[in-house]
């Protein structure tokens, strides 16, 4: 972990640290190139100083995570969600050709499943062929030898491009309800073929036999029934914009219990030396639960954090490479960072962090950038293209002056605001041949118009829900690369204000979209409860229920 000073550094112009020939690979480097302290200097007070007094509060940060063989990604950014391997509607030659991923989740209950007529058959990505030197199936022993510069079994098997970062965890995001609970060993898992149980050794071996860039330890996590919506106390308070999602949190003895469990697996990844003998990056997950209740849990991986510290600079004065426990935290809830920040500003904080805090609208996103979140998971974008939904906003509208801002400005009742998307089903697409938003460069705008998708959704044509990934995905990247810009020229009294304007500008929620998504699968479902209605519109009917021709209409018989 190293922090540069403010100045002039591009994030784009870095490029990926050479792999040794031999032995791992370095560790991960995240660099923080500026932060709140290097945009409140007025020449009155000590530049030490005003780090000091920012370096305990959350604020949005600009930073560069850089991995050894990856092209490295400036901060804020996002990863797209995967399902089954793949970034949904998007094939990879497609989405390599579209620039759409720069990295991807990746959830293990994914490739895992029990094949009743196989019992006991390794599932086939352990099996896949690749130029590692790892086991073809997991194993508890692993070889530190492996050359540097061999695929991972998870890009082969994902057909991820070589440049893309592959980050790795247990389950999906968001993730589904498991009728099973958790044990001391081990959590329950939601596969193709049903539930199952994933033992920490099973899953430390797979880490050892696909080799993410980074992957999540396991965590005991409480999804769906026996939670209660929680608001933390650093959640501002009740205005007319939505800026904020509730995570769910659960009892307060279950709440004990996740922290001391989660502790205990941190301990045997430690014990282990699984960071140390597969050289990937390890992301400790903080809990949703509230910060009194987690406190000694996070005080432990201050520890291994610190501990990571001190052998990076004995490895610096040698001629090995350090490999910390903890490289990065993966936040469950956001409302923890100001807790972090006052608490742990030297140990916890300059790690980059990746957020599986729900977000679904630009608004949520807004709000996890400027509490520090630097690499943010989206299933939403995926959601929205099913729907139907088109993307229209754009961090551009937030400059003085632009034509959004005089629209709304010029509307009589002021009180109007733009949609953030628009749903492509509405009968008024019908002969548009607008492109999605107007001065988009993406594949979908350039080639193809508002009438054209709206068919496709008509006729549920499979291209169309492409199409709207690709739109979608792009004017996410285009949010946060306006964001960064934003950090970096006007600082984050200029982030605030353009964040403030957003929200004047753009509607609170998103449109609901009435296409008709994709049959959904029973992994896919994320309930808390009975489901009254059927979640799958029925294929065929009763013919009792065909409604009865009209009268004095007629059908046509041929003889």
């Amino acid at each position: 972990m190293s922090s540069d000073p403010a100045g002039p550094l591009d994030p784009s112009s870095l490029s990926s640290p050479p792999s040794p020939p031999d032995g791992m690979p370095p560790p991960p480097v995240f660099r923080i190139i500026k932060t709140a302290a290097s945009s409140v200097g007025n020449g009155s007070g000590s530049a030490a100083a005003a780090e000091e007094a920012f370096g305990r509060s959350a604020v949005p940060r600009l930073g560069t995570l850089v991995l050894p063989g990856r092209t490295p990604v400036p901060t804020p950014n996002f990863f797209p969600v995967t399902s089954r391997g793949a970034v949904p509607h998007v094939t990879p030659d497609n989405a390599v050709r579209t620039g759409l991923v720069n990295g991807a989740y990746f959830a293990l209950e994914d490739f895992v499943e029990n094949i009743p007529l196989h019992p006991g058959r390794a599932p086939p990505i352990y099996s896949t062929p690749s130029t590692s030197a790892s086991p073809s199936a997991p194993s508890s022993s692993s070889s530190s030898s492996s050359s540097s510069s061999s695929t991972p079994r998870l890009h082969t098997f994902t057909a991820l491009p070589s440049s893309s970062i592959s980050v790795l965890a247990p389950r999906r995001h968001p993730a589904a309800a498991s009728h099973l609970g958790n044990g001391p060993s081990h959590i329950s898992i939601v596969t193709s073929t049903g539930f199952q149980k994933l033992t920490l050794n099973a899953y430390h071996a797979a880490i050892d036999n696909l080799r993410p860039d980074i992957a999540v330890p396991m965590a005991d996590l409480t999804y769906g029934g026996g939670t209660i919506t929680h608001t933390a106390n650093n959640t501002p308070a009740k205005s007319s914009v939505s800026d904020y999602v509730s995570v769910p949190h659960p009892a307060v003895k279950r709440g004990y219990r996740m922290a001391e469990r989660t502790e205990d697996w941190i301990d045997q990844v430690e014990r282990d030396g699984v960071a140390e003998a597969t050289g990937v990056a390890l992301f400790a997950p903080t809990l949703p639960v509230p910060y009194a209740t987690q406190w000694q849990y996070l005080n432990r991986l201050a520890e291994l954090a610190r501990a990571g510290e001190a052998d990076e600079a004995v490895a610096n004065g040698g001629a090995g490479q350090a490999r910390p426990t903890v490289a990065g935290l993966a936040v469950y809830d956001v409302d923890l960072l100001p807790d972090l920040h006052a608490d742990y500003a030297d140990t916890l904080v300059p790690l980059p962090r990746l957020s599986l805090h729900p977000a679904v609208t630009p608004h949520h996103i807004l709000r996890q950038v400027g509490l520090g979140i630097d690499i943010m998971l989206l299933p939403a974008v995926t959601d929205a293209s099913e729907q139907g939904l088109s993307y229209t906003f754009s961090w551009a509208a937030t400059d003085v002056g632009s034509g959004e801002q005089q629209k709304v400005v010029s509307d009589e009742s002021s009180a109007a605001r733009l949609p953030l998307a628009m749903d492509l089903t509405d009968p008024v697409f019908k002969a548009d041949t607008r492109p999605l938003r107007p001065g988009c460069p993406c594949g979908a705008c350039t080639a193809h118009h508002r009438a054209y998708i709206h068919h496709l959704l008509d006729a549920r044509e499979m291209l169309a829900w492409t199409l709207l990934q690709v739109h979608n995905h792009h004017v996410m990247r285009e949010l946060f690369a306006g964001i960064r810009a934003t950090l970096a020229d006007e600082g984050v009294a200029g982030f605030q204000r353009r964040a403030r304007q957003f929200q004047t500008l753009y509607e609170t929620d998103m449109p609901v979209g009435r296409a008709t998504r994709p049959r959904l699968r029973g992994y896919q479902v994320k309930t808390d409860g009975v489901v009254e209605a059927p979640l799958n519109k029925p294929q065929w009917g009763r013919l009792d229920e065909v409604p009865p021709t009209p009268a004095g209409d007629t059908m046509a018989v041929d003889a």
